[in-house]
């Protein structure tokens, strides 16, 4: 599935069988026949959701895609595939975090410093086994994402190197970042 304008990067992408687009309610699909397209929910889980039950039966894995992440190559959809079809339950790419990281109070006091040992940023893509994602998906409906909500109730994830340029975009700062990629 893809959210949005991510739908050209998909389509690139021969690992995969179809692609269900999920867009904002009012916004018609004019891409590519073939290509369903639902209205997504107000949350990241509840539009996952509306995308999952386009889905035809008998599709074992999933991959989740955002616009917020434009870059993301044929090779990283390819190696979150390749992990849940070796027996992971869902599987994403992660960047290691370099950076000191800080907890910062409201009112900017640093409060702590986090031991960055074992922490990684997440990117998209996310392929996830759909039996998995859809028992999270119904238990949960307070949850801000559909990787947490897996991995809350306790399936396997297991994580692949992620790429520098598949960047992270949702402000003009890390719009101008991306188009230095290009």
């Amino acid at each position: 599935m893809a959210n949005g304008s991510s739908t050209t990067a998909s389509m690139r992408w021969p690992h995969c069988e179809g692609v269900t687009v999920v867009l904002p309610a009012g916004i018609a699909w004019d891409g590519p026949a073939g290509t369903s397209a639902v209205v997504g929910g107000n949350t990241n889980p509840g539009s996952v959701r509306n995308g999952l039950a386009a889905v035809p039966a008998g599709i074992d894995v999933v991959v989740l895609h955002s616009p917020s992440h434009p870059l993301a190559s044929s090779a990283l959809v390819a190696a979150v595939l390749d992990e849940v079809r070796a027996g992971a339950e869902g599987s994403y790419s992660v960047m290691v975090i370099h950076d000191v990281i800080k907890r910062v109070d409201s009112d900017g006091w640093v409060s702590e410093t986090l031991p960055k040992a074992g922490l990684a940023i997440t990117q998209m893509p996310m392929a996830f086994r759909v039996g998995v994602l859809r028992d999270a998906l119904a238990r949960d409906v307070g949850g801000t994402d559909a990787a947490t909500l897996v991995e809350r109730f306790g399936a396997r994830v297991r994580t692949v190197p992620g790429e520098i340029q598949n960047l992270h975009v949702t402000t003009r700062d890390e719009l101008e970042a991306l188009r230095r990629f290009q």
